[in-house]
């Protein structure tokens, strides 16, 4: 399949690298920008990097919380609102998601319901994405969103079958005590190095050193895209990662830390930061 080309676009984004203290736009002034210039299909693959802010919006709404001050992700706060009433132009794990919610009937019991929409997500994702280089970002992603919580999890003994997203074999796996031996896990790229990041005490170092990884992932997987939509995904990913660490102060990252051990333990949410 021929892609469409957007050389002047992206010859004019700005350099960016994983220690600027500043970004040069927001994930929203970033997102308006590229609506005047992807082609629509194109526009649809970068949709899929906001549904996850849809899911802390849908939870809000359907906890009846304060909403007032919410971005959209994909869709609109009230658009989510009307159809949570009557979700028929949803995805259909959303709407499956909602039916199960508003019943009260869990879908992966193991889970609390922020994970499990996360779980509904990725097997939404697996089976709509045609695109080689998300399905490469999520399946990445999930891997090491699953090994930093299954370290957090091990750290404060609690059982990770409560916080791993993913199939039993995924489970199994990160409940080996030494996960470096296991075959699985020697494939995933840069494991020796988010495993030493996971096992590191000291937070900032840990979270800062393991969005590095993810910045230098995007960089290898898109080397051999010239000028194509994989090019504009990874830029918006690092804008998306730079605008989050600007806004996270220290102490908001303890108090951040704090709640997902407390999430763990209790079975609440956890943060999005911990969860793609």
């Amino acid at each position: 399949m021929v892609k469409n080309k957007y050389y002047y676009l992206i010859s004019g984004f700005p350099d960016i690298q994983p220690e600027d203290t500043k970004a040069p736009f927001t994930t929203d002034e970033f997102r308006s920008h590229l609506s005047n210039h992807l082609h629509p299909d194109d526009y649809e693959l970068l949709s899929f990097l906001f549904l996850p802010v849809d899911h802390d919006n849908l939870l809000k709404l359907l906890n009846k919380e304060d909403t007032s001050n919410l971005s959209p992700g994909k869709y609109s706060i009230e658009f989510l609102q009307e159809q949570i009433k009557e979700p028929l132009q949803l995805p259909d794990y959303l709407q499956i998601f909602i039916e199960h919610y508003q019943n009260e009937e869990e879908i992966f019991p193991d889970l609390n319901w922020k994970d499990q929409l996360t779980r509904l997500y990725y097997d939404y994702l697996n089976e709509v994405i045609q695109n080689d280089f998300l399905l490469q970002w999520f399946h990445f992603e999930q891997i090491v969103s699953n090994i930093e919580v299954a370290y957090a999890a091990k750290r404060h003994e609690i059982d990770i079958s409560q916080a791993v997203i993913g199939d039993q074999n995924m489970i199994e796996t990160l409940k080996k005590s030494n996960l470096k031996s296991d075959s699985y896990i020697r494939e995933i790229p840069y494991i020796d190095k988010i495993i030493r990041l996971c096992e590191a005490d000291n937070l900032k170092e840990r979270e800062t050193g393991i969005d590095r990884v993810k910045w230098d992932f995007l960089n290898d997987t898109t080397t051999f895209h010239y000028f194509t939509i994989e090019n504009v995904l990874a830029y918006m990913l690092k804008i998306m990662m730079l605008n989050r660490w600007i806004q996270l102060n220290p102490e908001r990252g303890k108090e951040k830390i704090e709640k997902l051990i407390e999430d763990l333990q209790s079975g609440y949410d956890i943060p999005a930061e911990y969860v793609v």
